[in-house]
């Protein structure tokens, strides 16, 4: 039975090993990705399955639900902050990643919050 709207990891990820190494090597050079499809064809599961197979730290905002800029900044750092320590202990050594993408979110949060 297939499964939308999750995250698909395991035995029930298809084989799309050609694709992750794609997303491994432009990760690894520091380039942008674009992954363009239809609708329910396994875009997030793909980049996900491909960021933990290789131990890059991520984080995951589900954008689903937000409907303006506000709403996106509150959802990131929320999710952020829920996701904290899990990516600390799956990622020894990816201190200064998270700090440095806290400061990110804080200093966007500041700046947009009195813009409103």
């Amino acid at each position: 039975m297939p499964t939308f709207g999750k995250v698909v990891r395991g035995e029930h990820f298809c084989d799309r090993e050609q694709e992750m190494e794609q997303i491994k090597k432009m990760i690894s050079s520091k380039q942008h990705i674009v992954v363009i499809s239809p609708r329910r064809y396994g875009k997030t599961s793909l980049v996900i399955n491909a960021l933990e197979r290789n131990r890059i730290p991520y984080l995951y905002v589900d954008c689903s639900l937000v409907e303006d800029e506000k709403g996106l900044i509150a959802v990131a750092i929320n999710d952020y902050a829920k996701n904290w320590i899990k990516l600390s202990l799956n990622f020894p050594g990816s201190g200064s990643f998270l700090e440095h993408n806290c400061r990110a979110f804080m200093w966007v949060f500041k700046n947009n919050n009195g813009n409103q």
